[in-house]
């Protein structure tokens, strides 16, 4: 997934009732997550991770530029 934010501050808390004001496709930060389910080999027991990335616009290849342009 990708959101795109103009602050790039990673805790952004808002209650479920507030709505989130969209930052439009020109903002200068991206928001991205990699949800991870892994079942672990001795115990069987199963790992949910999730991992949050805050990438400035400006960091980014020309090719994941592109990418997400074509997203949007």
């Amino acid at each position: 997934n990708a959101l795109f934010y103009n602050d790039p501050t990673l805790y952004q808390p808002r209650t479920a009732s507030d709505t989130r004001v969209s930052a439009g496709l020109d903002a200068p930060y991206i928001r991205s997550e990699r949800q991870t389910i892994l079942r672990l080999a001795k115990t069987d027991a199963v790992v949910f991770s999730i991992h949050t990335y805050q990438i400035a616009r400006e960091s980014l290849t020309a090719e994941q530029a592109a990418s997400l342009a074509d997203k949007g």
